[in-house]
Formats: C-alpha cells, sequence, structure tokens
C-alpha cells in the first residue's frame, strides 16, 4: 500500500489526460468561468471509503462533505469544459481525498494487494554454472491483511477528520515518477471577497 504524501494531497475535480498547450489556456479560462461568483466555503473529511469497494480496495479515501458546493463547482466546470470542446468526464464527480493506493501483482486473479502481502523473493542458484531463479514465497496470509483494512474502513465509516477551507481550484500537470506522480501547478482560479477569480 503506498500513502499519499501530505504535500500532494488533492481533490481531483476532472482528469484530462494529455493535453496540448492551446487546450491548456482554454482550460484556464473555463476554470475562470466555472468559479465565477463563487465564494470560498469549509469542507469537512469525513469517513473512510475505498474504490472499487471495501471487498477489493485499490484507493483508500475520506469523504468530503461541504452542502455539495464542489458538486456544484464540479458541474459547472464540466459545462464549460462540454462547450470548449472536452470530452465529458469517463466517470461522475464524487468528492472525495485519496489516502493510499493498494497495488496488486500483475496476472493476480485474487484481490491481494501488493504491499499489505509479506511477499519475500528467495534468490538460489542450483549450480555455479547456472544463472540465478527467483521464486516468491507469501509471508502471512494476504486475506488478514485485506481484512485489516476492511475493519479500518468499517470503524472509519463516520469519523470525522477535521476541516479545510477551499479557497481556489487549481490546475495541475501531473508526471508520473517511479516514486508517484509530480505536481506542478499551471493556472489557479482563487477565491477573493467578490468570489473566484
Amino acid at each position: 500500500m503506498r500513502t499519499v504524501a501530505a504535500d500532494q494531497l488533492h481533490v481531483t475535480m476532472r482528469f484530462l489526460g494529455d493535453v496540448s498547450p492551446a487546450q491548456i489556456d482554454e482550460l484556464r479560462i473555463c476554470m475562470d468561468l466555472a468559479v465565477e461568483g463563487e465564494s470560498p466555503f469549509t469542507a469537512e473529511l469525513a469517513g473512510l471509503g475505498a474504490f472499487p469497494d471495501s471487498r477489493r480496495p485499490s484507493v483508500v479515501w475520506a469523504g468530503l462533505m461541504d452542502g455539495g458546493k464542489l458538486n456544484h463547482v464540479s458541474s459547472k466546470l464540466e459545462t464549460v469544459l462540454e462547450q470548449a470542446g472536452f470530452a465529458p468526464p469517463d466517470k461522475p464527480f464524487h468528492a472525495h481525498l485519496t489516502l493510499a493506493r493498494i497495488r496488486r501483482p500483475r496476472g493476480r486473479r485474487d484481490p491481494s494487494p501488493r504491499g499489505l502481502d509479506s511477499i519475500r523473493n528467495i534468490t538460489t542458484r542450483k549450480r555455479k554454472s547456472s544463472p540465478p531463479y527467483s521464486a516468491v514465497a507469501p509471508g502471512p496470509p494476504v486475506a488478514a491483511e485485506l481484512e485489516r483494512i476492511r475493519e479500518l474502513l468499517d470503524q472509519h465509516q463516520s469519523t470525522r477528520f477535521g476541516t479545510q477551507e477551499v479557497s481556489s481550484i487549481l490546475l495541475f500537470r501531473s508526471q508520473l515518477q517511479p516514486s508517484g506522480a509530480v505536481y506542478s501547478v499551471l493556472h489557479q482560479a482563487k477565491a477573493d471577497h467578490s468570489g473566484f477569480s
């Protein structure tokens, strides 16, 4: 399981994939239009959940309670993005803060997440002239690890973790690195006394 670093925590309103420099200028305009007339608000982090579900978790998240304000801004953003020619999203917006990602080894059919297993590699040689070969030996039962995640999700289903002021929306560039995604800000639509600007 890989937790998201504190300085990388964010709410994804819309994943856009690869975009051209010209589209970035259009996105800046769309963001400004989407937040026009909106005011800063407070969102409460409350409850843990998992995507796709707690039986087969690949993402662990905290929910956001804000009276539907993020959904409202998201809906306005989708409207202006579609008017600008961007394809609609694959999935509807679900306000959440991703806390951890659980990886599964390729080709495994069971729901055992890598990072929760205690899998150890055993490297041996048959003879001095033979190349090394590896075998994978499972550690503690994976089912027990998954059950611990499910218990954590159940235990904190209604837990209130705190509040956060939402005062801007950002356009991020995401670059995948071996250590995880690295984000850089391309545009910020920031709140002021007259709303977002």
